[in-house]
């Protein structure tokens, strides 16, 4: 028996992506920071630079008697110093989908050829800026990521979902 989603609960379900994405994201960047710091800064406590980070960047303290580097999976599982990608990465994949995907159609033929000839085939040999640089055949721009997270970019239309 085939049915549709009522268009209400679809809407619902699209609005609700947007829930907190800017606390997520935000921690996002504490743990990056508290990343970098780790490998870089090499700070005497990094419970205490955990803490700046947090009140810093969220606002919010860390919660008393906790100490979340030593639960920072990605610390000790040969992740280094490379949690900041993740919001990179958002960028570039936002920008390929509202670039060329929603505009030529995630069907294209074209589009996946050169997605899989400039994005694909390197994989992790290439810079990923340049690789998304060649297939956009531009610098890749924040708009589409922003408006992924609810904010509004003069100048740029809304995705689809």
């Amino acid at each position: 028996m085939d049915r549709a989603i009522p268009q209400e609960l679809l809407d619902k379900l699209i609005k609700s992506r947007l829930a907190k994405p800017g606390l997520f994201n935000l921690r996002q960047i504490v743990l990056a920071k508290l990343d970098h710091a780790l490998h870089v800064q090499m700070p005497s406590n990094p419970a205490q630079e955990n803490a700046h980070l947090c009140q810093e960047i969220l606002g919010v303290p860390a919660m008393p008697g906790t100490h979340l580097p030593a639960t920072f999976g990605h610390l000790a599982g040969s992740f280094d110093a490379r949690s900041y990608g993740y919001l990179c990465s958002e960028v570039y994949s936002k920008d390929t989908v509202h670039t060329l995907f929603k505009q030529e159609g995630v069907l294209s033929g074209k589009v996946a050829m050169d997605y899989r000839s400039c994005i694909l085939r390197p994989g992790s040999s290439e810079d990923a800026k340049g690789m998304v640089k060649l297939f956009l055949g531009c610098d890749p721009i924040q708009d589409a990521f922003l408006l992924s997270k609810g904010l509004q970019v003069e100048g740029c239309k809304p995705p689809a979902c």
